[in-house]
């Protein structure tokens, strides 16, 4: 069968993107997610590696070759950060799809904001990059870095907790200019958010359920904060259906917590939440908001005391905020309602 020009245009796009984001993919699960023969599938990635828009690295991998870099560094003095949008990020994203473009435009001025309020950095950098398949942009400075700066301005006793509190939502250490919702929808936008700060890394997936966080290693590691966004070119979802997800009656009142940021895994392999007080950390914020939905994706069992601080002792001080679970397991699920149950006596 013979293809339009554009039907093969669109073949091309979604192997690479395949390959793009789905490390190891092999030639069969391409052409079984495309849709055309294994022959086929292998003919169209050699005209991608002709192309120049496919490489294999030094482990025989196939990797997208990066089309461009663009780089900008300016002191973070008197910015504007619209002004710093129109004239570095702006012309180089134009020919994206409308959605995209204000996916971008959205965020970058909210992360450069972020720098000029409360990196207490000297510099401000940018950094465009473009493959076949999408644009990447990411904003770095060289200042306190943002883990530290929220676990410090809420008095928190460790990174884990601050970035905890990060993926609630509504997180601000300057609540009278800020809402605190930047990094919370910046982070639900696109196909890749990622945070560097402080010797952890926090990455954010379209196509995973939640969050999850790595340690750096020393190549990786950074002074200051490095946010990485990143969005396929055919990302076409628009901005006001992730902002309806998360809000009801046009406030920002729902939030997916992934427990397992409680747990600081750089020095325990146990995957369980016992006491009180890892509860009280957890609730910590609840109040702003109606829905919450927790995600114990990872987690192993829960504690009698975790559970009942949550889901007995919160839920009679605060009726009115419906909290609720998502990837419980079995021994977890039996535990939250053995204390709901006792909570209805």
């Amino acid at each position: 069968m013979k293809f339009t020009q554009k039907k093969k245009e669109d073949i091309l796009f979604k192997i690479a993107k395949q390959i793009k984001y789905s490390p190891g993919i092999s030639v069969s699960q391409i052409s079984a997610h495309v849709g055309i023969s294994r022959t086929s599938c292998q003919k169209y990635i050699r005209e991608l590696e002709e192309k120049g828009l496919l490489r294999k690295d030094k482990n025989s991998c196939r990797n997208l070759k990066v089309l461009s870099t663009l780089r900008h560094v300016m002191p973070n003095t008197d910015i504007d950060e619209s002004d710093v949008y129109d004239k570095y990020i702006a012309p180089s994203i134009k020919a994206l799809h409308t959605e995209c473009v204000r996916k971008f435009n959205y965020a970058c001025t909210e992360m450069i904001n972020n720098v000029v309020d409360h990196s207490e950095g000297s510099v401000l950098r940018i950094a465009i990059i473009e493959d076949y398949v999408s644009f990447q942009i990411r904003i770095i400075d060289n200042g306190i870095g943002i883990f530290k700066k929220i676990a410090d301005g809420f008095n928190l006793r460790s990174i884990n907790d601050a970035i905890l509190e990060l993926d609630k939502g509504k997180c601000t250490t300057d609540p009278e200019r800020h809402t605190g919702e930047g990094i919370f929808f910046s982070s639900k936008m696109f196909d890749m958010f990622v945070i560097q700060a402080n010797g952890m890394t926090y990455i954010s997936k379209n196509d995973l359920p939640s969050s999850y966080l790595i340690e750096n290693t020393k190549r990786t590691r950074i002074n200051g904060t490095c946010v990485i966004m990143e969005l396929a070119k055919d990302n076409a979802v628009p901005c006001k259906e992730i902002f309806d997800r998360f809000c009801e009656d046009d406030c920002f009142n729902k939030t997916i917590i992934p427990v397992v940021h409680l747990i600081d895994r750089r020095n325990t392999s146990d995957m369980t939440l016992v006491s009180r007080s890892q509860a009280k950390r957890l609730l910590a914020r609840f109040d702003r908001f109606k829905n919450i939905i927790l995600d114990f994706e990872e987690i192993d069992s829960v504690g009698q005391a975790f559970a009942d601080e949550i889901f007995r002792v919160y839920k009679t001080k605060y009726p009115d905020i419906d909290i609720s679970c998502i990837n419980a397991n079995t021994e977890i699920s039996r535990m939250i309602t053995r204390v709901r149950n006792t909570a209805k006596l």
